[in-house]
């Protein structure tokens, strides 16, 4: 203890204050002159975990942290010397240092008691942890909302009662182009078309005279004006709410000037599709009324237009409806014309009959080349692959357009290269489409000289052949410039050409299509008055690497068959003579009834060695009629069944044949085909599964 000890009895007087330092809720600490402690409180002892004992006598150093513990008593010395103040009669913030080592805040408030010439200081102390903290969560709080004010996309905007803005967020910088210092202690009606500007404090007194709201609360959409006089769409909604008292209110804003755009984007986007569809429907009732002949294919197409959007078979459906009315008509004509042809009959009857079978062939090419330019389209055409040979599809182009050619005093020849397959895995009606197109084109536009067809190999990989195929002619050649426009849809090399030559545009289109689906090009090589090189390439398996055989395939239909007793069931009246008058003339004995019915009932009588069944008939079709043939007891349900349809879509063959047909010819029919079935059917008597290849 100290030599000149400090009477603490001096210091806290009466009992009464006595008291009231004991239960004051601050700490009090005493301390002499020489700084220590004479009198440590209860509240003291609950702040820095020492007990009374444990601090009196004891410099009050020990309830200070670092750096302050050190210059303690220097600074008392200090004061006793200058009487110079830091805390005394002041009061400050200062650290304690608790028993436990840990520091705290607390304000710290100092008075002097003189005894004569002994001095006291009485310290008053109050913890500010709780304030600090509490300050602290402010402080953050204030942060986080800063940080949602600046980072928020959408403006915020917040004005007090008088339209004064208070805050503007950087997005409000972005949209109107003030910056925050440019806009903040104004009026919000700067940032207001002129006409909007004036009615403002208007609406703003009538709202908080009468509380009828226009926006607050309610959210519109309103016109902002930019710092350049722009103006522009804002999507507002404002709320309201009381900070100290005032009334406030915050704006979110988004600018919708994108948004109105494609809203007008949509808009005009479907006005235009609305004018097309006009337009479409002008076009096709049009067509209803300068076509009278066809207006039972405008209902039906019409029928299919309206179903098109319930599912996408619709559109096959269409086509196979189209394709059949056509081809039952086309069977007749065709056929009538084959067999005046053959009729030898004398001129100029006999060159009009030529005139009919040309003209009749040649609608028959529109008609399937728009049913599979319509396919390709809709991404309805499949490739059927198969085993073929190669050779026996150059021979038979030799032989359907050598013909052709010679009328014409032209050459026509084939060229295989050594090294190419001789059977290959891939689509050969399809390859067989693509070259027919491109021969009879050659044909077609050469007027002398001829045309020359060539196949090698363009490259291998593993058992992947890449074949190349190339059609030259001496013919009239095409410019350069036209050269990509050909293989475009109804497109010539000329107007003049579809006039003088004839065709509809569609062939050389259709071939590109397909040879892109066997992962090929096509292109070609012109020089006009000089000739064309069309030329393509196609991908397929070689069938030898592959362990596959070609099958047989017929070079030509062979001598007439033994006579047959056949039974023609087809409800068309032209195609009943048409196709009676030709199996006659092959020697044949026919028997027609019009509908399924009654093929099933001569079925049943028996007499017959083959069946040639038409699909569409009334009362029972054509695949009802063989289901029942085939349930009947006794011989004549394993007769041969011969679809004879108008049906020519991808599928219909395989559909009859599931359904227990035994072939399928299409109409028109051609006598080819037809003889090579019955050369089957006499090969192979009461087998079911003969079709042609």
């Amino acid at each position: 203890m100290s030599q000149n000890p400090f009477d603490a009895s001096l210091v806290t007087g009466s009992d009464a204050l006595t008291g009231l330092m004991e239960t004051i809720v601050d700490g009090v600490i005493t301390i002499d002159g020489e700084g220590r402690i004479i009198h440590f409180n209860p509240a003291c002892e609950r702040l820095f975990g020492y007990a009374a004992d444990e601090v009196v006598g004891q410099n009050v150093k020990m309830l200070m942290p670092e750096p302050y513990r050190a210059e303690h008593d220097s600074y008392l010395e200090s004061y006793r010397y200058t009487g110079k103040r830091k805390i005394i009669g002041i009061g400050r913030e200062v650290t304690g240092r608790r028993k436990d080592g840990t520091t705290f805040p607390m304000e710290l408030s100092v008075g002097e008691i003189n005894r004569g010439e002994r001095s006291a200081f009485v310290g008053v102390i109050r913890d500010l942890s709780a304030r600090k903290r509490l300050e602290q969560g402010l402080r953050d709080s204030e942060a986080q909302h800063r940080a949602i004010v600046e980072t928020a996309v959408d403006g915020l905007i917040i004005i007090d009662a008088r339209g004064t803005v208070r805050i503007y967020n950087p997005a409000c910088e972005k949209m109107f182009g003030y910056e925050a210092d440019e806009v903040v202690g104004h009026n919000i009606k700067m940032l207001m078309p002129l006409q909007f500007a004036s009615q403002h404090d208007g609406y703003l007194s009538n709202y908080l005279r009468t509380g009828n709201r226009k926006i607050i609360g309610v959210g519109r959409e309103v016109v902002g004006r930019r710092k350049s006089g722009e103006t522009f769409p804002i999507e507002l909604s404002v709320g309201e709410t009381v900070i100290g008292g005032e009334r406030t209110y915050v704006g979110v804003l988004r600018d919708i000037t994108t948004k109105k755009a494609d809203q007008e984007n949509l808009r005009r986007s479907r006005s235009e599709l609305q004018d097309r569809v006009r337009e479409l429907e002008i076009a096709r009732d049009e067509l209803q009324r300068n076509e009278q002949e066809m207006a039972q294919l405008a209902q039906l197409a019409t029928a299919a237009r309206e179903a098109a959007d319930l599912a996408s078979s619709a559109k096959s459906e269409f086509l196979a409806i189209v394709s059949h009315e056509i081809r039952t008509p086309m069977n007749a004509i065709m056929g009538f014309a084959k067999l005046l042809v053959d009729a030898r009959l004398d001129e100029p009857h006999a060159d009009h009959a030529r005139m009919i079978q040309r003209a009749s062939e040649a609608l028959m090419t529109i008609l399937n080349d728009i049913i599979d330019l319509s396919k390709i389209e809709a991404g309805r055409i499949e490739l059927d692959e198969g085993v073929f040979s190669l050779p026996a599809k150059l021979k038979a182009i030799e032989q359907l357009w050598g013909p052709a050619a010679g009328s014409n005093d032209l050459y026509l020849r084939t060229v295989t290269a050594p090294d190419t397959p001789k059977a290959v895995v891939g689509d050969a009606l399809r390859l067989r489409q693509i070259l027919f197109n491109l021969v009879s084109n050659a044909i077609k536009f050469t007027r002398e000289g001829g045309v020359e067809v060539r196949v090698g190999v363009d490259s291998r990989d593993g058992q992947k052949v890449k074949l190349r195929y190339e059609v030259s002619d001496t013919g009239i050649g095409i410019p350069e410039d036209k050269h990509q426009a050909i293989f475009e849809p109804f497109t010539q090399a000329d107007s003049s050409t579809s006039r003088r030559y004839g065709g509809s545009g569609l062939g050389l289109s259709i071939s590109k299509r397909l040879v892109e689906m066997m992962g090929g090009e096509i292109g070609v090589r012109s020089t006009p008055g000089v000739g064309s090189t069309f030329w393509f390439t196609v991908i397929c398996d070689d069938a030898e690497q592959a362990g596959e055989e070609a099958e047989y395939s017929f070079d030509s239909v062979g001598e007439p068959v033994a006579s047959m007793r056949v039974l023609v069931a087809e409800d068309h009246e032209l195609n009943q003579v048409m196709i009676r008058t030709v199996l006659e003339a092959l020697g044949h004995q026919v028997h027609v009834v019009p509908d399924g019915g009654s093929a099933v009932a001569a079925v049943e009588r028996g007499g017959f060695d083959v069946v040639f069944m038409d699909i569409a008939m009334p009362e029972l079709d054509g695949v009802a009629a063989t289901e029942r043939i085939r349930e009947l007891d006794g011989p004549g349900a394993a007769i041969p069944i011969v679809a004879l349809t108008a049906h020519a879509m991808k599928g219909d063959r395989e559909k009859y044949i599931s359904a227990g047909m035994t072939d399928y010819l299409s109409k028109p029919i051609d006598l080819g085909d037809l003889l090579r079935v019955l050369h089957k059917l006499h090969a192979n008597p009461g087998q079911t599964d003969v079709s042609i290849n």
